[in-house]
């Protein structure tokens, strides 16, 4: 498994291109065929050797396409499909992220970030969407320090312990606070449930 692992990571994943929803969804789902294709090509070759069947071969090309387009389509249902953000939207520190325009489940103007995957769904406000863009890739910055088990840990706790959801946002030294933090930096302002804010906190 390790090797097929490596193999993986050495086609690299679909970050996205330049274009809209259905166009990226396609790319995406195509990418994923090309790789399950190949992953699945050398791991069934090998495999066949092993056992001296032909079978293996083939069954590795299905199993490592399917595998690859149903984790593709979950992303693309449950996170929405790829986008590269705009020069107008500021720049975005890297962390190999994937931005992602937010699935059908989620309200305008909210954002999440799971792994490396960082769906947000923009309003059509410049100000809010440049601030929610930032303010999504404060937690990767914030993951990049502490690690993804901690940060997720923190976030449960947060969210449903103490302080809690919408207090989470305004009480000092939780993770949302700090990637409101995060975004004024960057911006000079930031949203809190007030509308805008030009000076933190």
């Amino acid at each position: 498994m390790t090797h097929f692992g490596s193999m993986s990571a050495a086609i690299g994943g679909f970050i996205g291109i330049v274009g809209g929803s259905l166009k990226n969804a396609m790319c995406e789902l195509g990418h994923s065929i090309l790789k399950g294709l190949t992953v699945g090509l050398i791991g069934g070759a090998m495999m066949a050797v092993a056992e001296q069947d032909a079978v293996y071969l083939w069954e590795g090309v299905l199993i490592g396409v399917a595998l690859t387009m149903g984790m593709a389509g979950l992303r693309i249902v449950v996170l929405g499909a790829t986008f590269i953000p705009d020069t107008k939207y500021g720049a975005l520190e890297g962390f190999a992220q994937v931005y992602r325009r937010g699935s059908v489940f989620m309200r305008n103007g909210s954002g999440i970030t799971l792994g490396r995957h960082v769906a947000v769904k923009r309003t059509g406000n410049l100000h809010y969407d440049r601030y929610l863009l930032q303010h999504e890739t404060g937690h990767l910055a914030q993951i990049s320090d502490v690690g993804v088990v901690e940060f997720y840990g923190r976030i449960v706790k947060e969210y449903v312990i103490k302080p809690g959801f919408r207090a989470s946002y305004h009480t000092p030294g939780t993770l949302e606070y700090g990637a409101n933090y995060y975004a004024f930096q960057r911006l000079g302002y930031y949203y809190s449930g007030m509308g805008i804010r030009n000076a933190f906190p």
